[in-house]
């Protein structure tokens, strides 16, 4: 990751006639680096980078949009998605701001709301907080550009700015995202058959499904409030959730491996 030489961070990529910024955006999504050296900021200003071990920001990319709505890393650390508030998704290589992709369209509020790579970095797909223009996640070949799949989604009923979660089966093969306000629909990628929907009946319960046969295996309470995020550890073995009652808790999964 090429790092900025000079210190004064207020300085840094500057329109023209500033002297100094003051501030450095609001935050819209953070990522760690897969070697856990780095944390990626996504702010109106840019994509930050900081050094973990120093906690200081490195430099600064993606300043000549702005307006950074969403970024990931590929597991093996080789590229960088970014996204935007007006739908574009570009992808860097991380050891040169070079940006080797960028697809999507350009729309008005076209706020990009989740990206994601396959475990192999091979593929990319992005969901967006669907203002009436959008109707679809795509996903598409990182190092061409080629789409490879397009997942129709309803448009929602209520607020159309809500975040769109996905993800890619840890295989690569499939990839679960928000087909409506209530439905969870999983995908097989070369196919482009559902395999399976699951029905969201309340936003502050956590819900474990088979994917194969459709069965919920279990539901967690603990919330008082919707859930906001989820995240399993490398193992497995837990699963720590955030809710917009303020709380994080962790939960025991080592019981439901064989899931």
């Amino acid at each position: 990751m090429m790092e900025i030489n000079n210190t004064d961070i207020t300085t840094w990529a500057l329109p023209e006639g500033a002297i100094a910024r003051l501030g450095r955006g609001s935050v819209k999504d953070i990522a760690f680096s897969p070697d856990g050296s780095h944390l990626a900021a996504a702010t109106d200003i840019g994509l930050w980078w900081y050094e973990l071990a120093t906690r200081q920001p490195v430099a600064l990319w993606e300043t000549e949009r702005g307006m950074v709505s969403a970024v990931s890393f590929s597991d093996d650390g080789q590229w960088i998605a970014t996204g935007n508030s007006d739908g574009i998704v570009k992808v860097w290589e991380t050891q040169n701001p070079r940006c080797i992709l960028e697809v999507g369209k350009r729309v008005l509020n076209g706020n990009v709301s989740q990206l994601a790579f396959s475990p192999d970095g091979k593929h990319l797909a992005v969901s967006h907080t669907f203002p009436d223009w959008v109707g679809s996640v795509p996903v598409w070949f990182v190092e061409t550009g080629v789409s490879i799949a397009e997942f129709t989604v309803e448009k929602p009923k209520a607020k159309p700015g809500v975040f769109r979660p996905l993800c890619f089966s840890p295989d690569g093969t499939c990839l679960a995202y928000l087909s409506s306000d209530n439905t969870i629909s999983v995908t097989h990628l070369e196919t482009q058959k559902h395999i399976s929907q699951f029905n969201i009946k309340d936003k502050v319960s956590i819900r474990l499904w088979d994917v194969t046969t459709g069965e919920n295996v279990h539901t967690f309470w603990g919330h008082s409030s919707d859930v906001q995020d989820l995240a399993f550890s490398l193992d497995g073995a837990l699963l720590a959730s955030a809710g917009y009652d303020g709380a994080i808790l962790l939960w025991d999964m080592k019981p439901y491996h064989k899931c």
